[in-house]
């Protein structure tokens, strides 16, 4: 019988396979190995590791009785004897051949299949030659980069490196490398060769011209083009190259070609020497920059060139003047959601103020705003805390009394707020900040206090008793690539293929459809395939592509967006997110989600939160809900110059007024009972 030899396919195929699969138990393994083989009658040759097959010797053949393999020969590396199975179609034969290697499950001159792992693990891989795919392995294999598997009778494996958990290369084990040709009579595996990982790629690179860079294995081959004879090159032997600043030093990349190559004549020349001469320009200022490590390796005559590096522009630094910070006693509180809060006496207390030695028309809170400073450094911006307008029950008195209190508009580090730029109504949510803090200090001048916004009593031109509302879900847990500023929350994979978020729409209109906008990440190279439903009602079915060999690429990230048209049970909304993999490496993480969604005016728990029409019309709100005509409208728009809307008619629960809005100027309210 003749062997295999270990061989290089003609092309190299660059797939790279991440397998990631886990068993309860060994019997489980081998027994969902054995399911994934067709029952064609082939023969098979099973090779377990000693001390597991001593254990498990009659479970495991009692399993391969299971299939419809003729002639399965199971080779033992432990010399004990075993009983033969009372099935006539398996024999086991008694071999010390093989001990202390890895085993090696189920081949045939037809299927194909093999499996192949490291002596030192419990560790396995089936593997389907003819497509180069893993089909499965168990809990504790080390990875295989797999570039070819021969597609002919028998087995050979080459190009390839081993990975441990870490993706690390294992440069310190043996590999076993077994490769089955043709069985002979007495069934014995015809070619088995041990290797030092070391040697192996040594004996790769010998025979193929190969080389292992990064962990990979590169083939090069270099073939006559078309165009190779009509190639010209440069006759020029010095030429410019880039122009660049580094550091306030202008360079040019001067570029020599000391090769020349005539294809037609087949010469190449090479100049040994070139002379050539570089002239500056005239002018220009001489400055006195300190010595520069970096820019001395990058520049040959950096020794002079360092006293032509122009001075660097540097951002002015600003510092307010007689900041509000640097006089009088603070507490730093946090405002985490948004919306109308009520500060009294024990909350001073606890803070540490003595409340009945404030005058409570000296206190005063500042914040600014709770939205990320734009990159843009030409935009306006604060330079110090801004005082919020506030309201103080009990003031006049000039003593904060226990039954005072104070009422701000406060609001977390996300939230929805018109913008002017898109024209929309949009969500802010603070880059570096999960909270947006408040400050809270007395005496001196006094402090900011909520103005009235007068109501209209003329006719309206609008009547508005409905609103744009949201719901949102966002959570920052992993940073995939580890750099940058996306983070990401929840995670999908063969684990956890699906996850429900539930929200309530308050006063949902069913007649007009929600829709919502997620960002899902494909963190893994291949595709998959993302469902989202509603209620049971599927919105969204799409392939989300993959990253797939683009280097430095740690993930791929998707927008999209979908609608829902139905009813909502108790306006409660059971978004549910389901990914369908393809391979056990695949996982994916949503980023967020948006709902937007019609509302009616109606207050729940004392209270509403609702935009104006985009339109210029006099406007004629209409709301109910509240519990008792004990309320207030906020006109919430500016946070830091809130005002309360006089001329409010109330009647019961329902409030109704008239306020002048402009296009281009969506005004936001905050109506609140008790």
């Amino acid at each position: 019988m003749e062997s295999m030899d270990l061989k290089l396919p003609k092309e190299s195929q660059s797939q790279v396979l991440d397998i990631n699969l886990s068993k309860n138990t060994v019997s489980d393994f081998y027994k969902s190995v054995l399911e994934d083989l067709p029952s064609n009658g082939d023969d098979g040759v099973l090779l377990y590791k000693s001390f597991d097959f001593d254990s498990r010797r009659q479970e495991i053949i009692h399993i391969i009785e299971g299939t419809n393999f003729k002639n399965i020969i199971i080779l033992n590396g432990i010399s004990e004897s075993i009983e033969k199975s009372t099935l006539q179609n398996i024999s086991v034969t008694e071999t010390d051949k093989f001990r202390n290697h890895s085993f090696l499950l189920i081949s045939s001159p037809k299927i194909n299949y093999a499996v192949i792992s490291t002596i030192t693990e419990d560790d396995i891989q089936l593997l389907n030659p003819s497509t180069s795919t893993i089909i499965t392995q168990s809990p504790k294999v080390i990875d295989l980069y797999w570039r070819n598997i021969s597609k002919q009778v028998g087995i050979s494996y080459s190009d390839f490196v081993i990975h441990d958990s870490e993706n690390t290369v294992v440069d310190s084990k043996k590999i076993v490398f077994d490769v089955i040709s043709k069985l002979d009579s007495s069934r014995v595996i015809s070619d088995r060769r041990v290797f030092e990982l070391s040697s192996l790629l040594r004996f790769l690179n010998s025979i193929s011209g190969r080389f292992v860079e990064d962990e990979f294995l590169y083939k090069y081959e270099f073939k006559v083009g078309e165009e190779y004879f009509n190639y010209v090159d440069n006759p020029e032997l010095v030429l410019f190259g880039g122009f660049g600043i580094t550091r306030g030093i202008n360079n040019q990349i001067i570029k020599i070609l000391p090769v020349k190559f005539d294809p037609s004549a087949q010469k190449i020349r090479l100049y040994k020497r070139i002379i050539f001469r570089i002239t500056y320009s005239k002018g220009g200022t001489i400055s006195a920059q300190p010595y520069d490590e970096l820019l001395s390796a990058a520049f040959i005559n950096y020794d002079v060139a360092r006293f032509w590096q122009k001075k660097r522009k540097l951002l002015n630094k600003v510092t307010p003047q007689n900041s509000v910070l640097s006089t009088g006693d603070w507490v730093k509180f946090e405002a985490p959601d948004e919306g109308i809060y009520k500060l009294d006496f024990n909350f001073l207390l606890s803070a540490g103020f003595d409340p009945s030695a404030i005058d409570p028309r000296t206190i005063k809170i500042f914040n600014n705003g709770g939205k990320t400073l734009s990159e843009n450094l030409l935009e306006p911006r604060p330079v110090d805390l801004v005082e919020n307008a506030i309201k103080i029950i009990g003031e006049s008195d000039g003593k904060f009394d226990q039954g005072d209190y104070i009422i701000f508009y406060g609001r977390g580090s996300s939230f929805w707020d018109y913008d002017k730029n898109s024209g929309e109504i949009k969500r802010f949510r603070h880059t570096y900040s999960d909270h947006n803090y408040y400050w809270i200090t007395y005496g001196g001048v006094t402090g900011k206090r909520i103005q009235d916004k007068a109501g209209l009593n003329t006719s309206p031109q609008y009547n508005q008793n409905s609103s744009l509302a949201f719901a949102d879900f966002e959570e920052d847990k992993i940073n995939i690539g580890k750099s940058g500023r996306d983070y990401y929350g929840d995670d999908f994979s063969q684990a956890i293929i699906s996850r429900s978020y539930l929200n309530t729409l308050n006063g949902r209109l069913s007649s007009v459809p929600i829709n919502y906008k997620f960002r899902f990440a494909n963190g893994s190279s291949g595709n998959f395939t993302l469902q989202v439903s509603e209620n049971n009602s599927l919105i969204f079915n799409g392939i989300l592509n993959g990253y797939l060999d683009t280097p430095y690429t740690a993930g791929v990230t998707h927008s999209r967006n979908a609608v829902f048209t139905n009813t909502l049970p108790d306006n409660r909304s059971v978004l549910k997110f389901s990914i369908i993999p393809t391979s056990v490496t695949t996982v994916g993480y949503l980023d967020y989600f948006e709902i937007s969604y019609s509302r009616n005016l109606k207050a729940f728990n004392n209270n509403i939160l609702f935009f104006s029409k985009d339109t210029t019309a006099i406007i004629e709100y209409s709301l109910n809900g509240f519990t008792s005509t004990n309320n207030e409208v906020f006109d919430v728009t500016d946070y830091t110059n809130v005002q309360i809307i006089d001329s409010v008619r109330r009647s019961g629960g329902d409030i109704k007024f008239r306020i002048s809005e402009s296009e281009g100027n969506v005004s936001k309210y905050i109506a609140i009972g008790n």
